[in-house]
C-alpha cells in the first residue's frame, strides 16, 4: 500500500545503526519480526545481531536480548531464530490447506509490550474475492496501551 517492501534489511529499518548495514544474513519481517536463519550446513549455533530495543523469541515468548547487542543463539536444525521487537502487536491465524478453509480459522495476537507497557499494529483483511478496489477491504490499527488509573 506504502511502496516498502514486506522483507526488509535490518538498515532499512535502523539507518543510523552502522552495524545493521553490515548485516546481510538476517531480515526483518515488517518492522516488527526478525529472522536469523542458519546459512551454514551442518552448523547449530549463530550469531544474532539485536539491533536497538528489547527483543523477544517469537517462538518460546520469552526474553532474547536488549540490543545492539551480537549474541550466540542455539539455533539446531528444527529451529529457526525468529524474534520480535518490543512495542509492536503481531496478527495471526492457524493456516489451512487453502484460502478459502483458512479464513474460517480464528485470529490470535501477540503483544510484545514495549519499556512503557505500550504496543501497536496493523492488519489488512480483504474479502477474498476480486480486485482489493472492488472486494471489501479493511486496515485496523491495533493498540495496546498501559493505562493504570
Amino acid at each position: 500500500m506504502h511502496g516498502a517492501s514486506v522483507i526488509r534489511p535490518l538498515l532499512n529499518v535502523f539507518p543510523d545503526d552502522l552495524h545493521a548495514r553490515d548485516v546481510d544474513d538476517q531480515f526483518l519481517w515488517g518492522d516488527g519480526v526478525m529472522v536469523a536463519p542458519v546459512l551454514e550446513q551442518g552448523a547449530t549455533l549463530r550469531d544474532v545481531y539485536f539491533p536497538e530495543g528489547v527483543w523477544y523469541n517469537l517462538v518460546e515468548g520469552n526474553f532474547a536480548a536488549a540490543g545492539p547487542v551480537t549474541l550466540s543463539i542455539d539455533a539446531p536444525l528444527e529451529v529457526l531464530p525468529l524474534y520480535v521487537r518490543s512495542g509492536v502487536i503481531l496478527p495471526f491465524q492457524e493456516p489451512s490447506i487453502n484460502t478459502v478453509d483458512s479464513r474460517q480459522n480464528p485470529f490470535g495476537l501477540t503483544v510484545a509490550l514495549g519499556m512503557d507497557g505500550d504496543a501497536a499494529g496493523e492488519i489488512f483483511w480483504d474479502s477474498g474475492d476480486g480486485e482489493h478496489a472492488m472486494g471489501e477491504s479493511y486496515m485496523c490499527r491495533l493498540q495496546y496501551l498501559n493505562v493504570s488509573i
